[in-house]
């Protein structure tokens, strides 16, 4: 297995430009991710409930109820 990719000469724009397309998308892959982790973590713990993720895509917090998840793991 390789332990490192090089980019062909002359492509390295191209590279960088590919970089920060995949790079933004799975930032907001995460942000989306974590949402749908809190209001999860939210009703199991605050209110004794289980919510599948495809329920939790429906739903929202609030401000008050997102400072109320814990982030220890």
């Amino acid at each position: 297995m390789q332990d490192f990719f090089r980019c062909a000469p002359g492509y390295e724009g191209r590279a960088e430009r590919v970089q920060d397309k995949v790079c933004r998308n799975r930032l907001s892959d995460l942000y989306h991710e974590t949402r749908l982790q809190c209001i999860i973590n939210y009703n199991r713990n605050a209110l004794g409930e289980v919510v599948t993720k495809q329920a939790a895509r429906t739903m929202m917090l609030t401000k008050e109820q997102y400072l109320q998840v814990s982030t220890k793991h």
